[in-house]
């Protein structure tokens, strides 16, 4: 890979085992495209019948529509009405039970059987068990208290819980009306769009028929299409090898894929040779998460080749990846394409480039070092001399690159700023009260301030460098 080819050089020399083995592929496709096109004009035939048949019954299913879309309706609304009767039944038996137990008499029968237990329970609890007949008789009537009392309290319990019952009948009914109602809905659409689509499928039966004969007789031009190329391929292959077996090359450019080595076989059609033109050479490149929001496709960058360390290309983003490059790396990236632009006849494959975007940029604009401003405030500032005393003085920025910063308004060209350095608590001191009134400046020592204030920063005027850059090493430069 990385040799350069010209245009009629002679590439590879097959042997005649290789053209015989993709000789024979190349006639088996064209023996399966034949039997392909033999059972396409099979289909056909019997297509040609079925379509009869179908264009017959769509007729009298369109007939027929009405009637099912009649019965559908019916029985959905059959049903409803079978579940709207058991919840009139079980309503009228809940209002009837309750009415039984809000009884006078039942409630009165109760609390008597109460006290009757009540009092044969004392009477009992009172008997002296060296009188058995008294005992026995008072066991006896208790026993019989207590039957009397339960059986009172068994029959209230029974009317409850069968009104318990009935309502989570009621409910489960009420459950399935709603149920049935929607399918009665969607059942009536689907019948109602059953009738029309028969209907209409009645109305067209002779074009559907003859929509089903063209798709028979397209299958068969399809197989037949298909035979013509594999017999295309087979005549395009034997032209290729010629008569000397010699591959020549079809064009100039750098070599980057060689897929077969001397004595390798021929197995199936496919490129034996990759290479890439002069105008066409791409970087690949992966670019991180946090930046990658801020690359598009037809952004410029510039790269710089390890092995020309004093030029420079231009090139521009052709395509980015929303899959990321590797599923096991701790770090996300994705692979961006950037096309070489300009003359590329002295790069080579494999070559490894530094790329930088170019995110943003202004021209002709005031600046100044971003170690000088000052941010109090939501306000930006900048020290300058009045006098022999700094003082700060407000601008509004625009524009940084993270090393310089655009000043839109507050400063001219060739105004100087003054960038505070690390000082002294008493100078910083002075330093402070320098900006704070007239009456301090006058005390502060104007040969320490001008001393220890930083280095002066003067404040030129013209193209600002653009801001964001990337730079990314191992770029490799490839073909299409």
């Amino acid at each position: 890979m990385g040799q350069r080819i010209t245009e009629g050089e002679a590439l590879f020399k097959l042997t005649e085992s290789s053209v015989s083995s993709v000789q024979r592929l190349l006639e088996s496709n064209q023996a399966d495209a034949k039997i392909a096109l033999a059972e396409a004009q099979e289909e056909y035939n019997l297509g040609v019948l079925e379509a009869s048949n179908t264009e017959t019954e769509t007729n009298v299913t369109a007939q027929n529509a009405q009637t099912l879309y009649d019965a559908t309706v019916d029985e959905l609304e059959a049903q409803i009405a079978e579940y709207q009767g058991d919840i009139e039944a079980l309503t009228a038996e809940i209002a009837a039970l309750q009415e039984d137990l809000e009884d006078e008499e039942l409630l009165e029968s109760l609390e008597d059987a109460y006290w009757e237990l009540v009092a044969a329970q004392n009477i009992f609890n009172d008997s002296d068990v060296q009188n058995f007949g008294a005992y026995t008789a008072n066991k006896q009537a208790l026993d019989e208290a207590q039957a009397a009392y339960d059986q009172i309290s068994d029959e209230i319990d029974s009317m409850k819980q069968q009104i318990e019952d009935d309502q989570e009948t009621i409910e489960d009914d009420q459950t399935a009306i709603e149920q049935a109602k929607a399918s009665l809905e969607v059942l009536t659409q689907e019948a109602s769009n059953t009738y029309e689509s028969s209907t209409l499928n009645g109305e067209l039966s002779d074009d559907v028929y003859s929509y089903s004969i063209n798709s028979l007789e397209e299958a068969v031009t399809v197989a037949q299409n298909d035979l013509d190329s594999a017999q295309e391929e087979l005549d395009a292959f034997n032209a290729f090898v010629g008569d000397d077996g010699i591959i020549y090359a079809n064009g100039s450019g750098i070599v980057t894929a060689v897929n077969y080595e001397a004595g390798d076989e021929l197995s199936q059609t496919g490129a034996m040779i990759t290479y890439t033109t002069e105008d066409a050479f791409t970087v690949s490149i992966d670019i991180s998460e946090e930046d990658i929001t801020s690359v598009s496709v037809g952004d410029s960058v510039t790269l710089k080749f390890s092995a020309y360390e004093d030029m420079t290309w231009d090139g521009c983003v052709s395509a980015i990846t929303t899959s990321v490059s590797d599923n096991h790396s701790t770090t996300v990236s994705y692979p961006v394409t950037i096309d070489i632009l300009g003359d590329t006849s002295t790069l080579y494959g494999g070559m490894t480039a530094d790329v930088t975007f170019v995110t943003d940029s202004v021209s002709d604009v005031l600046y100044v070092s971003e170690q000088a401003v000052i941010y109090e405030d939501d306000k930006a500032y900048v020290y300058v001399m009045s006098g022999s005393d700094y003082v700060k003085k407000e601008i509004t920025v625009g524009f940084s690159n993270g090393s310089v910063i655009e000043v839109t308004d507050g400063l001219s060209e060739g105004d100087t700023v003054y960038i505070q350095s690390k000082v002294s608590a008493s100078q910083e001191e002075l330093m402070d009260t320098s900006t704070d009134s007239d009456d301090s400046t006058s005390e502060a020592s104007g040969d320490t301030n001008s001393q220890d204030s930083g280095a002066v920063s003067g404040m030129p005027s013209g193209d600002m460098p653009g801001g964001g850059s990337m730079p990314s090493g191992g770029g490799m430069p490839g073909g299409n």
